[in-house]
């Protein structure tokens, strides 16, 4: 079995194991799986990701993931196989830093470049960038430096994220989740509020925000997910998306584990 094989096959086993155990509780016990948290939305909203991220392709889902525009409760990822594949057989880092991240990618969009320039590209802190932020990206060996001047040891970075959506839960405080669902915009094709059903009629009576934001919103109740405003693609920021997909990298071998950053770059453990 090839390891792309494995890894989806514990993906897919992963994922219903969760679901079923929650459906054998929900019957056994005859509670209802919204106990009036937040954190009991989490297992209906990847139970109906389908229906809300709306991609044939494969999907990994992430609960309380940092992308580095604040924590969604929950992000969905339609990744490309093939470019995953790629990816995990090249063994690159992850590179999990924006700083770092953010640097690489102006070196291997502009090989040759000297330092001079790169620091009045990125406008980081120069001392910072010089002493620390370039060294770290060599003897990762993400890049080296000939005759005073930058190149990438890779001709791009590569992405396997084909769509990715992000979804802010409430309870009912709809006022302050659509605050933060407009943060994720940053990285996400689409953001959503996902709010209890009970406490759904101030977010619909008020259904015209949402649209003027473009913030879609998601109405759950006891195993089921209502799509009552579905937003159009937003226009994320390159380096913010990259960031995001470089995080989900690098919790590949920590199945629905949250990105939690613990070094500059994660080196793939495969």
């Amino acid at each position: 079995m090839s390891l792309l094989r494995w890894f989806k096959s514990k993906i897919l086993k992963n994922s219903a194991n969760v679901l079923n155990s929650n459906l054998e509780l929900q019957k056994e016990t005859k509670q209802k799986m919204l106990d009036g948290s937040e954190k009991s939305m989490m297992p209906i909203l990847l139970a109906n990701q389908q229906s809300i991220i709306r991609n044939d392709k494969t999907v990994l889902a992430r609960e309380e993931f940092s992308a580095g525009s604040g924590i969604a409760d929950v992000v969905m990822f339609a990744i490309d196989d093939k470019a995953l594949s790629k990816r995990l057989k090249n063994k690159h880092v992850a590179i999990t830093d924006y700083r770092l991240l953010s640097t690489y990618v102006a070196i291997i969009q502009r090989p040759g470049i000297a330092k001079d320039e790169l620091t009045a590209l990125l406008r980081f802190p120069k001392q910072s960038l010089l002493l620390e932020t370039i060294p770290t990206l060599i003897e990762g060996g993400l890049i080296e430096e000939m005759d005073s001047k930058l190149y990438g040891l890779a001709d791009e970075i590569q992405s396997p994220v084909m769509k990715c959506v992000a979804i802010e839960a409430k309870v009912k405080d709809w006022k302050g989740g659509i605050r933060q669902a407009c943060r994720y915009k940053e990285f996400a094709d689409e953001t959503y509020l996902a709010i209890y059903r009970k406490h759904s009629a101030a977010p619909l009576k008020n259904i015209e925000l949402f649209r003027t934001l473009d913030v879609g919103l998601l109405i759950v109740d006891d195993g089921n997910v209502e799509v009552a405003h579905l937003p159009s693609k937003n226009s994320f920021k390159l380096i913010n998306r990259l960031l995001a997909s470089e995080r989900l990298i690098s919790t590949l071998d920590n199945f629905n584990k949250p990105f939690v950053l613990r070094e500059p770059f994660a080196p793939s453990r495969f």
